[in-house]
């Protein structure tokens, strides 16, 4: 069987809408989820540290063979993006010793990749408090590519679509942003490293609109509209 990494449980979590929203439920410690592979059964674990990823596991039950750290997190997002994870243990830990006597499992990226649909304001506000990285933005025949760091856009370019970098893309995806909320979707996850022209001068106007637009739409829905 697997053996089990140190902590206190604190509970299951069954109805969740994005594993970003579970990073959120633990200050310190560690995402526990089994999953059917086939004739095997995976259990992966995710470090966590006041909103940040830390380090990741999968393990095979019986043969006992291990993925570890960023192979182990590209294989929890693949699992995650598929709806296999059906529901996660929580579990308080100290995270910086089980680093200290795993750092085979340590981490760089951080970053679980999910699917976010167009409409779900709640998870993509989420993202942009609490993620560093890269955010995918897909709409029809335009896609955008952010980067963001916890509120504040840094970078933005187009890549598919008319070619826009910095304040040009971010300016353009602004304006069709009520139609990414009808028909498209937000991706997080991948890395990018971007350049003096992708920078963007004031990266919280789309965390400020994306407010706003939840706010509109609540007072609609008040309103019965």
């Amino acid at each position: 069987m697997v053996e089990m990494l140190p902590g206190k449980f604190l509970g299951v979590v069954i109805d969740f809408d994005s594993t970003r929203e579970l990073l959120t439920k633990i200050k310190k410690g560690y995402l526990k989820a089994s999953w059917r592979d086939g004739d095997s059964l995976k259990t992966g674990y995710v470090l966590v540290s006041d909103g940040a990823i830390l380090g990741a596991l999968v393990e095979d039950v019986l043969s006992r063979e291990r993925i570890e750290g960023e192979n182990a997190l590209r294989k929890i997002s693949e699992v995650s993006l598929s709806k296999r994870l059906k529901a996660v243990e929580l579990y308080e830990a100290d995270v910086a010793e089980i680093l200290r006597e795993n750092p085979s499992i340590r981490v760089e990226s951080g970053v679980i990749s999910e699917d976010i649909p167009g409409w779900d304001l709640d998870s993509l506000l989420l993202v942009l408090t609490t993620h560093r990285g890269e955010l995918r933005v897909h709409n029809g025949g335009t896609s955008w590519r952010l980067y963001l760091d916890r509120g504040v856009v840094r970078a933005a370019q187009t890549i598919r679509g008319p070619t826009q970098k910095g304040n040009d893309a971010l300016k353009n995806l602004l304006w069709e942003i009520g139609k990414v909320m009808k028909d498209g979707r937000f991706e997080t996850g991948g890395s990018w490293e971007f350049t003096k022209e992708d920078t963007v001068d004031n990266g919280g106007i789309f965390k400020e609109g994306v407010e706003l637009l939840r706010e509109k739409r609540r007072i609609d829905n008040a309103k019965g509209f």
